[in-house]
């Protein structure tokens, strides 16, 4: 009896082994069939995103094919526009190099003259001046003459005199005596720091002696205005300095009629008119000059500025057309690879459906255990 039992027993013990067996075979096949899955529909969404990628390459490369002839005739008219410009600048430059040329003699030449025309300017107003002084000379020993400045002398002598009276006679000369000094002492003092330093200290002291000067010329003035003296002799003074100066004035306009001055007057005004002109026309010909300056470097910058862009222009031109010559291909290349992908997603696709099945089996198999 012992024997049966044993043997039951190590049937049970066989028949659990090979069931556990059983359910982790089953196990690792849901687990591949799951495995496959994933890897079937990635492979599935890669051909869906290489189909979409082709559908969208296709349509930009359809879409660049209708641009390309507007493309290129934009690109043509810009080369044709540059290279207009350029012969523009090519034929304006050879005028602005003449321009400069010419602008570059006028101001050579006219600061070569103009020295020699201030010499003969300096030389005309000198000999004028010469002739001028030994008129005035002349002038001044006349009887008229030496008679109206002795008036004129006698009046000023007279008046400073009275004026001086006044201040000593005033009530306030004492503190104008005062006021007097203390301006001669700032002054002094201004002076000094002028000189000396410190300068710091300049600003201040300035300012008090303006501020005494101002009082003393108000205090003098207050004191010598109110004296009826005062007045009339400085009446008699403006009236001999008046007859002086209508003396000087009448003979003034004599000059020009002398017959020694007169024409050195005239030179001198000529050569000064002509030195005054050159120097405007230096200066004129100086802007002229840079004027002419700029405009070589610009027409000389177009060229060779011109020259590079075309080649530029040109270069689109050709790539362009290169484009034109080639999308084409490049259109059927993206046709083919769309092709692939739908092919390839299609197949995906079978792929996914199978692998779920297998899923399913594996899954089902498993249950039953």
């Amino acid at each position: 009896m012992f024997r049966p039992m044993c043997i039951v027993l190590w049937v049970c013990c066989v028949s659990g082994s090979a069931l556990a067996d059983a359910k982790a075979d089953a196990q690792r096949r849901v687990n591949q069939a799951e495995t496959d899955l994933r890897n079937a529909e990635k492979r599935l969404s890669d051909a869906r995103a290489a189909e979409e990628r082709a559908r969208t390459e296709q349509a930009r490369l359809s879409a660049y094919k209708a641009e390309l002839p507007q493309l290129i005739s934009r690109a043509e008219e810009q080369v044709a526009d540059i290279r207009k410009k350029v012969d523009s600048a090519k034929d304006e430059l050879p005028k602005a190099q003449a321009e400069l040329s010419a602008a570059q003699k006028a101001v050579a030449d006219l600061q070569a003259a103009i020295p020699a025309l201030r010499e003969k300017s300096a030389a005309s107003e000198k000999a004028a001046a010469s002739a001028k002084a030994s008129l005035q000379r002349e002038f001044e020993t006349t009887e008229a003459y030496r008679s109206a400045r002795s008036d004129v002398e006698r009046a000023q002598e007279a008046y400073d005199r009275r004026v001086s009276e006044r201040l000593r006679e005033s009530s306030g000369a004492g503190d104008f005596a005062k006021l007097e000094q203390e301006v001669a002492r700032l002054e002094a003092r201004v002076k000094q720091l002028r000189a000396e330093g410190p300068e710091s200290e300049l600003p201040q002291a300035s300012m008090a002696w303006m501020n005494a000067k101002s009082r003393y010329e108000k205090t003098r003035s207050a004191i010598v205005e109110g004296d009826p003296a005062v007045q009339s002799l400085r009446k008699t003074l403006e009236a001999a300095k008046a007859k002086l100066k209508a003396l000087q004035d009448q003979f003034d306009e004599s000059l020009a009629k002398d017959p020694k001055l007169g024409p050195l007057l005239e030179q001198a005004r000529s050569d000064r008119e002509a030195l005054a002109e050159s120097t405007a026309g230096l200066d004129k010909a100086r802007k002229t000059l840079a004027e002419a300056q700029v405009r070589v470097a610009e027409q000389t910058r177009l060229v060779n500025a011109g020259a590079q862009a075309v080649r530029q222009a040109e270069a689109t031109v050709a790539a362009r057309k290169q484009e034109q010559a080639t999308i084409d291909r490049a259109i059927a290349e993206a046709q083919s690879r769309e092709r692939i992908a739908r092919d390839n997603q299609a197949r995906e696709q079978r792929n996914v459906e199978d692998c779920r099945r297998r899923l399913d089996e594996a899954r089902r198999a498993l249950s039953r255990l």
